[in-house]
């Protein structure tokens, strides 16, 4: 008996095949009719069809033992196939995201009014475009990673830093917009008759100054609390990304 037992021993290993092969070295006990065998043929000694009887049922538990631990290894080996393949994905969402939640922030703490005159002053239009642009990109990364994301103070940080650069975001835009509506204003007066021309360039140049001044007030306030959440972030980014391996 004990040398039958032992030929068992390299199946039932570990954790929770030992129970469940356990329970199924059980039934076959049962249902194969090994116990019985044992109890009626205890007391004789065992002839050569006995053996040879005794030697098939053990080659058949052995065989049921053995796809119960092939099954067990195949479910363990997905497990560990998914799990490795959310935290890869995760990964990825935190370098996407911090990628492009900086090239929204940078976009919008240097936007340059200085750099629109008379000549150019079309090209606004495109500025507004292209911060809108970055604007959409960092929100679609965010709401990626956030399938992710179970650290609530990485997600509390996000959310804040979201809110600090929304805030000068839509001041930008309407200052662009002020000072768009300025240079539009400046072609109509000039194709007026009897239109003082160096009144009508020094009332745009004085407005266009009162709007930079006032954007630029406004960066200097919204500039280092935008730059200390992104800060936090980074260092919250950082550590995901060490958990993660």
């Amino acid at each position: 008996m004990k040398q039958l037992l032992d030929s068992f021993l390299p199946y039932i290993s570990a954790g929770g095949v030992l129970t469940s092969l356990g329970i199924l070295l059980y039934n076959l006990f049962v249902t194969k009719g090994l116990g019985k065998y044992f109890e009626e043929k205890g007391k004789n000694i065992a002839t050569k069809e006995d053996i040879g009887e005794i030697t098939k049922i053990v080659e058949s538990i052995k065989g049921e033992l053995s796809k119960e631990l092939e099954n067990h290894k195949a479910v363990l080996s997905l497990k560990n196939q998914n799990r490795f393949s959310l935290q890869s994905a995760q990964r990825e969402a935190l370098i996407d995201y911090n990628k492009k939640v900086a090239a929204y922030m940078y976009a919008v703490l240097h936007v340059g009014m200085w750099k629109f005159t008379t000549e150019n002053y079309h090209e606004i239009d495109n500025e507004i475009k292209d911060s809108y642009e970055r604007k959409y990109q960092a929100e679609l990364s965010e709401a990626h990673l956030k399938l992710f994301a179970e650290d609530v103070g990485l997600s509390e940080t996000i959310n804040l830093l979201s809110k600090e650069i929304s805030k000068l975001f839509w001041f930008n835009h309407s200052h662009f917009q002020q000072l768009k509506h300025e240079f539009l204003l400046y072609e109509i007066q000039l194709k007026r008759t009897e239109i003082d021309v160096s009144a009508v360039i020094e009332s745009l140049y004085e407005n266009r100054e009162k709007i930079r001044e006032e954007l630029y007030q406004k960066q200097q306030e919204q500039t280092p609390i935008i730059l200390q959440n992104y800060f936090n972030l980074s260092n919250l980014i950082k550590l995901n990304l060490k958990e993660s391996f």
